[in-house]
């Protein structure tokens, strides 16, 4: 609620509202509204022992105007809800962004509960505006992993209300410049080519077509993960080796794979991994798959390898192996009468990790361990 108050004070300098002029002022006292960054919001919080001094929020009368001090998160939250509940500013609308939960995985002895509590402090708070004057909402970008683990009993209706999935799933092969990846990729490009130009247009102005039955295009969306980090990642890489009106090759294009791969892909993974599993099973993985030395393999090949590293004594190693399958770095393939086929779950959201069937590492990751 205090950040909702600054987004306020930021994007509504001229409030004329004695109440909310005064909760600013007590706010600002404390240091409260001096960053951006909640984290160090809540810290500041803490250090001053979760109460100030407050005046005119309960009264506006002021003859009858007192000095009230505020002691603990509750009082300090109930006040501010007092402050802002008829404010109103017509048409406008305000949202507060919080992104960056990654960032808790690090912390040593990492609780879900945290980012519930988030998550239903969030949905409060976002009840509260809606039967208010005051446009304001609160939207939390959380990767689906992180979510997943997260367990209360009021979780799954607050998820089923307000939820909103980002889905890169490529619905269409024959039509993949109409997704949302694309799209997103497309919006890059406007600046340069515009927003009339079409996107595969751009794409064959960089881009020279390879000696294959598929599309440089294709090509590429084989070697990465259907996710805006992974594809523009690869075209940051690629802008090296771009020059204007020479258009990148099949050999450069191979090149541009080989340095992604080398520079973003195993960090990726191992950023995924970090607070799922320790540091050192996170650190040692690489080497396993390495040493493992093909692309295809067992469940059981995978935990005799896992069995010879010391790191692994204390963990299932089918776990890392879903967690894998299910942040896209390895896929498994699927026994069928006529003809086996590859599964890979970023591809398609509903497959589920099968123990008995048989892995297979991902290309981007492949190049990077050097497996053949």
């Amino acid at each position: 609620m205090i950040e909702a108050v600054n987004l306020i004070n930021e994007k509504q300098p001229f409030v004329s509202n004695d109440s909310f002029s005064s909760m600013i002022d007590s706010l600002q006292d404390i240091g409260l509204l001096e960053t951006a960054d909640i984290a160090r919001t809540v810290t500041k919080l803490v250090e001053t022992n979760t109460s100030f001094s407050l005046k005119s929020v309960f009264s506006r009368d002021s003859r009858h105007e007192k000095q009230k001090v505020l002691q603990g998160t509750e009082e300090i939250y109930l006040a501010i809800r007092k402050c802002i509940k008829d404010l109103y500013f017509a048409d406008s609308k305000n949202y507060l962004l919080i992104d960056g939960l990654d960032d808790v995985l690090s912390v040593e002895n990492f609780e879900p509960k945290v980012i519930t509590g988030l998550i239903k402090a969030c949905d409060e708070i976002n009840t509260f505006f809606r039967k208010s004057t005051l446009f304001l909402k609160i939207i939390i970008f959380i990767r689906s992993d992180i979510l997943s683990i997260c367990r209360d009993t009021n979780i799954s209706k607050i998820l089923r209300d307000s939820k909103i999935e980002l889905n890169w799933k490529i619905e269409d092969p024959s039509d993949m410049s109409s997704s949302r990846l694309i799209q997103l990729v497309r919006r890059r490009f406007d600046d340069t080519w515009g927003n009339e130009t079409p996107f595969l247009d751009i794409w064959n102005e960089i881009f020279s077509p390879i000696e294959s039955s598929k599309s440089s295009l294709e090509y590429v969306l084989e070697n990465i993960i259907f996710r805006p980090r992974d594809i523009l990642q690869f075209m940051l890489e690629a802008q090296k080796s771009y020059v204007t009106g020479h258009k990148i090759n099949e050999i450069t294009l191979k090149a541009v794979l080989y340095n992604y791969s080398n520079d973003y892909f195993v960090a990726s993974m191992q950023d995924e991994l970090t607070g799922f599993f320790s540091d050192s099973i996170v650190t040692t993985l690489p080497t396993i798959l390495m040493k493992l030395g093909q692309k295809e393999f067992s469940v059981t090949d995978f935990k005799i390898e896992c069995s010879r590293h010391k790191e692994f004594e204390d963990i299932d190693s089918t776990d890392l192996l879903k967690k894998m399958f299910d942040d896209g770095y390895i896929g498994q393939h699927r026994p069928k009468e006529v003809k086996e086929y590859t599964v890979f779950k970023y591809r398609n959201p509903r497959e589920t990790f099968i123990e008995e069937h048989e892995c297979i590492v991902h290309r981007g990751l492949m190049r990077s361990l050097t497996i053949v």
